[in-house]
């Protein structure tokens, strides 16, 4: 519940930024700069809800040798469920990375995504 708390927090602080006043320059320099921040926030959000994602599947993949044969259905639709809300952090940060401006930055948290996440799930999707 904290990470979905998290989420709508960060896309509030979004929707902050994007209400900023833009009639003037400074105003507008402003709001850019806001909006930026706001973006890389609303970024590393689902980012770290996919790592913790991938550590829950590893757990459960670390129980299914020790789990009676009556339950590996259970570790099955467990194994689906953690897959697809990777798949939508991942997805959610792939969106927010469209907004950011700062390319370096973007870069480098692409960069994290297949290290930490992508790479645990390579044949699991």
């Amino acid at each position: 519940m904290e990470a979905i708390d998290r989420d709508a927090e960060s896309y509030n602080g979004v929707l902050r930024a994007m209400r900023l006043p833009k009639s003037t320059q400074t105003e507008q320099a402003a709001r850019r700069i806001g909006m930026e921040e706001a973006n890389k926030s609303a970024t590393l959000v689902p980012l770290e809800t996919a790592n913790i994602i991938a550590e829950v599947r590893r757990i459960i993949e670390g129980v299914q040798p020790i789990t009676m044969p009556q339950a590996a259905s259970d570790l099955k639709v467990a194994l689906a469920i953690a897959d697809a809300g990777r798949t939508g952090a991942v997805e959610n940060v792939h969106t927010n990375l469209e907004s950011i401006q700062d390319r370096a930055w973007a870069s480098e948290v692409e960069a994290r995504l297949k290290s930490q996440v992508l790479r645990t799930a390579e044949g699991h999707a």
